[in-house]
């Protein structure tokens, strides 16, 4: 047998060929292990044959349990092993309902696509795992669009249900969408997705980062001339000072709001947020 050592997150890891893991308990998937009991409950298996040898998982048989190196996988879903053929025809009457062959990119994004169109919220963000790898290597715009879609299934869904956890995941989009649009230069949209930025943290109960929100957003109005962004913004700030207690400078704020609302219907006679201002 050839001892070696394996520096882990825990630190030194001593262990002899072809044994289990049975002196440290570690880290998996953010919970901490019993010592001993990692290898037997996950079927971590430890091959080495020189120092530094990385960790081979090892699986078991979805019939018999064996735990092999030479285990076949179902070749339609990918997703358990067998020993051979008698063991897969032997599990195959409870394996056929979860064999599913993976979906490409290409089938996932057509789901998503007929979701969306169909307003179906739930079938749309049960791809949301899978959001980065529709979105690898493709453009800005097509990003966006992705992100976009996302993230109106996610407004559906906190319609619906009300969940502070949706309205979260809109920040966290709506974030993401906010630096390819600027990128793009679309400055309607970066300041409408600032508003809706600000007004989901609102209702997620984080008033100081949406007041911090809707003054960034209420300032990127005003820099660009996007009177109805600022008009939202400075809505949203009056809310956020009435529910402070704030009573004057509520109504202060919404006095702002109803002054620079009307400027909105100047812009198609002026070029794109370059808007004159009334300076009184």
């Amino acid at each position: 047998m050839t001892p070696f050592m394996i520096l882990g997150p825990l630190g030194l890891l001593s262990t002899t060929f072809g044994c289990y893991t049975s002196t440290l308990g570690v880290e998996w998937s953010g919970q901490k292990a019993d010592p001993g009991g990692l290898s037997h409950s996950l079927g971590l298996f430890l091959v080495a044959e020189a120092p530094h040898t990385a960790l081979t998982m090892v699986e078991s048989c979805a019939n018999c349990g064996t735990q092999e190196l030479t285990l076949k996988r179902c070749a339609r879903c990918k997703k358990v092993s067998f020993c051979g053929a008698e063991c897969q025809k032997a599990a195959w009457k409870a394996h056929k309902i979860a064999c599913v062959p993976p979906l490409t990119l290409e089938d996932v994004s057509r789901k998503v696509n007929a979701a969306d169109m169909a307003d179906d919220w739930r079938g749309v963000l049960k791809w949301e795992g899978r959001m980065e790898e529709l979105m690898a290597g493709k453009s800005d715009t097509a990003s966006e669009y992705i992100l976009q879609t996302f993230r109106n299934a996610c407004t559906h869904q906190l319609t619906q249900t009300g969940s502070h956890e949706a309205a979260l995941e809109i920040v966290r989009l709506e974030e993401r969408r906010i630096d390819i649009l600027k990128t793009m230069q679309r400055f309607p949209e970066v300041g409408d997705a600032m508003c809706n930025h600000a007004g989901k943290l609102l209702i997620a109960g984080k008033h100081q980062n949406a007041a911090t929100s809707f003054q960034t957003a209420r300032d990127f109005g005003a820099e660009h001339g996007l009177f109805m962004v600022e008009c939202r913004a400075s809505t949203g700030l009056g809310e956020i000072a009435n529910i402070d207690g704030r009573h004057a400078e509520a109504l202060d704020l919404l006095r702002h709001a109803r002054k620079v609302a009307p400027l909105n219907e100047q812009r198609d006679r002026f070029p794109p947020w370059r808007q004159p201002r009334d300076k009184s």
